[in-house]
């Protein structure tokens, strides 16, 4: 296990407080099963990273992302990578809990 750490906006933090986000999407994998990284000062652990392409995570993680439709994710990672949204793209997915395991 490793502590590492891993950026989020306000309102993603936000979700991941009020347990309604328990995923990360990043173009690049970022710590691996054992993990951990802080969020406002609570821990959170890596249970898995899953490389997919992005169309498959708007169609069947945007919830598990903390949004409320695949076109609200589609529209965050354009508004934080600034550039057109691909789903031939490939990303990582962080799943976490929160705590240490």
């Amino acid at each position: 296990m490793s502590r590492f750490d891993l950026w989020f906006t306000r309102e993603m933090e936000e979700a991941i407080q009020s347990d309604r986000k328990v995923c990360t999407s990043r173009r690049e994998q970022h710590g691996t099963p054992g993990d951990v990284f802080t969020v406002r000062t609570v821990d959170y652990q890596i249970v898995d990273v899953l490389r997919v392409e992005l169309a498959e995570i708007a169609t069947l993680f945007y919830r598990l992302e903390g949004f409320d439709s695949p076109q609200e994710f589609r529209d965050f990672w354009v508004r934080i990578y600034g550039e057109p949204f691909s789903g031939w793209d490939m990303a990582y997915v962080h799943f976490f809990v929160r705590g240490e395991t």
